[in-house]
C-alpha cells in the first residue's frame, strides 16, 4: 500500500473541524506567547496597538490552517520554517510606516540603505521578532498538539472528496 498514509483517512466534515481546531489552538497559543512583548511596546493599549494586536490574532487563526495544510505529514525542518517565516515576513513588512522624509517613485528614504532609513528597519526589526514569537509560538503549539495526538495532520494525499 505505498503512497498511502499510515493515519486512518477522515470525511471531510472532520478535516474540517481539525481545521478549526488548529486555527484556535493557534491563535491562542501564538497570542499568548507574544502578550509580553506587545505590552512592553511603547503604544501598548493606544487605538493602533489594539488594532494590531486584533488582526494578529485573526493573522494566527489562518496561521493554524495553513500550517496544517502545508506541512502535513511532512517531516521538514524547512517547509515548517517556510510557514513561519512566510506569515513573519507578511506581517512584518505591511506593519512598516514609511518615513515622512522618503519621496516616492522611485521610493528614497535615506541612509542607511536609501530605500529604508533607520527608523523603517528599526520598525520592521521589531516587528518581525514579535511576529516571530507569534508565528513561532504557534507551530510549536500545533506539533505539540500533534504529537500528542491532540490534532489530526492532514494526510499527505490531501483532503477527501466528497
Amino acid at each position: 500500500l505505498a503512497g498511502r498514509s499510515a493515519v486512518p483517512r477522515m470525511a471531510l466534515a472532520e478535516e474540517r473541524l481539525e481545521s478549526g481546531k488548529a486555527a484556535a489552538i493557534s491563535a491562542v497559543c501564538g497570542s499568548l506567547l507574544m502578550a509580553p512583548a506587545a505590552l512592553l511596546a511603547t503604544d501598548s493599549f493606544s487605538p493602533q496597538w489594539e488594532f494590531s494586536h486584533d488582526a494578529l490574532a485573526l493573522q494566527l487563526f489562518l496561521f493554524g490552517v495553513v500550517y496544517r495544510y502545508a506541512v502535513r505529514q511532512d517531516e521538514s525542518v524547512m517547509l515548517k520554517q517556510g510557514a513561519v517565516g512566510a506569515f513573519v515576513v507578511t506581517r512584518s513588512l505591511a506593519a512598516i510606516q514609511v518615513s515622512t522624509e522618503c519621496t516616492a517613485m522611485p521610493l528614497r528614504c535615506g541612509p542607511p540603505l536609501g530605500y529604508l532609513d533607520f527608523s523603517m528597519i528599526a520598525q520592521g526589526a521589531g516587528w518581525a521578532a514579535e511576529s516571530a514569537l507569534a508565528f513561532g509560538g504557534a507551530a510549536l503549539a500545533l506539533e505539540f498538539a500533534f504529537n500528542k495526538g491532540w490534532l489530526q495532520r492532514l494526510p499527505a494525499d490531501g483532503l477527501p472528496s466528497e
